[in-house]
């Protein structure tokens, strides 16, 4: 579950005093304000649910960090609706090592009791469109200077809002939070903030079926783009295509770039490679019940389509040779969060720009999906705020 919620309607008062009742019929404190929040929560995912004939997975862990939904509460609220016969739920076992997790879903008496009380439109997300995390994730209190920063991508989500975007002719409530990294010099990439079924983690062959106000839609990638950001940081123009490295597939350059340069530590990234490349770690990957029980690092390092046997020693020696100009950059510091830093101010100028002009835009990391007939302007759009950016130092665009 993540933290959206609902503007304050009538038909959420209405449960309101229906729970505040529960409480006190069983001698229990109601916080209304606390309550209001969490239980516009799970009725904002229960209309989402509902429009997409899905489940929600939730936790009912209690220990919990700083800043995360409070579990108790929750449970508290699925109890409640639960007796009402709004909901149904799946409570998964409390077994160590156990992947399946509880949900909850929408019965046919809610369908008919939120016809007409619950719009699209009333959704509102709770927070702010900046986050600023430390390395555990927990949020840090934001400087002065995300003021401006906030202000653009509140332009763009209003934009947003009064967009339709449909997936697979399935709604998509589309709201940009900016997440940076321990300080507004790292980090600061566009994700969306709801979480279940997002068009930022549908392969890119399913984002083809996303439609804008009605209209089909094209997705607008930038070129190798950070390996273009690294050679242009070097001062060095390249003319060619930089994922053409002789004797290994394009498709496979990319993947491994990807992550090398992304790297701060070369032992890791070879790690990663060799194990990446290992057949039966492959087929564990590939198997929900067996990844789920393979550690999170090894999980998050997994690069997908290696060649069975690859070393990490082989892979590091073809891009060491390949990317020489720019090995200063390589293993670097924050490299991979500093990259994201530079990318999200691009992609800033980018979506606020074409707000500006009246477009909608979906943001990828590298890339942005926007109406046919805006492609156009779109390319336009992310060439200049790319050299504006870059120094002068221009990238070339491609239309999906």
């Amino acid at each position: 579950m993540s933290r959206v919620s609902y503007k304050s309607i009538a038909a959420l008062e209405e449960l309101l005093e229906v729970l505040k009742s529960d409480f006190q019929a069983n001698d229990k404190k109601f916080h209304k304000s606390v309550y209001r929040e969490y239980l516009s929560i799970v009725l904002a995912h229960l209309l989402y649910a509902k429009e997409h004939e899905c489940r929600v997975r939730y936790s009912r862990s209690t220990s919990h960090c700083s800043g995360s939904l409070n579990a108790e509460i929750i449970i508290k609220l699925l109890d409640f609706l639960g007796k009402l016969g709004l909901i149904k739920q799946h409570i998964a076992a409390p077994v160590e090592g156990n992947p399946e997790q509880s949900t909850f879903w929408p019965t046919e008496k809610f369908a008919s009791y939120s016809y007409g009380k619950f719009e699209w439109k009333n959704i509102v997300f709770v927070g702010t469109g900046i986050l600023l995390r430390d390395k555990d994730k927990v949020e840090l209190p934001l400087p002065k200077s995300a003021k401006h920063l906030l202000s653009r991508v509140s332009k763009v989500n209003s934009l947003l809002q009064n967009t339709i975007v449909l997936q697979d002719n399935k709604k998509q409530k589309v709201a940009l939070t900016r997440i940076f990294k321990h300080s507004l010099d790292l980090g600061g990439r566009f994700y969306t903030r709801n979480e279940v079924n997002s068009y930022q983690t549908s392969k890119k062959e399913h984002r083809k079926l996303i439609t804008i106000d009605g209209y089909s839609t094209k997705e607008i990638d930038f070129k190798a783009m950070h390996l273009n950001m690294l050679y242009a940081w070097a001062g060095i123009k390249i003319a060619r295509d930089p994922y053409i490295i002789e004797g290994l597939e394009r498709g496979l350059v990319k993947a491994l770039v990807l992550r090398f340069v992304n790297s701060e530590n070369l032992s890791a990234f070879k790690a990663a490679v060799t194990r990446s490349a290992n057949s039966e770690f492959k087929h564990k990957m590939n198997c929900p019940i067996e990844r789920a029980k393979v550690v999170p690092e090894a999980r998050e390092s997994f690069i997908e389509g290696l060649p069975d046997g690859m070393t990490g020693g082989e892979a590091y020696g073809y891009l060491s040779s390949a990317y020489a100009d720019i090995s200063e950059y390589i293993a670097q510091e924050n490299i991979g969060l500093k990259l994201q830093n530079t990318d999200s101010k691009i992609m800033d100028a980018i979506l606020v720009e074409l707000c500006d002009r009246g477009i909608a835009a979906l943001p990828m990391h590298d890339s942005v999906i926007v109406k046919e007939s805006d492609v156009l302007t779109a390319q336009e759009v992310m060439k200049k705020a790319y050299k504006d950016i870059m120094g002068g130092y221009e990238i070339d665009v491609s239309v999906t």
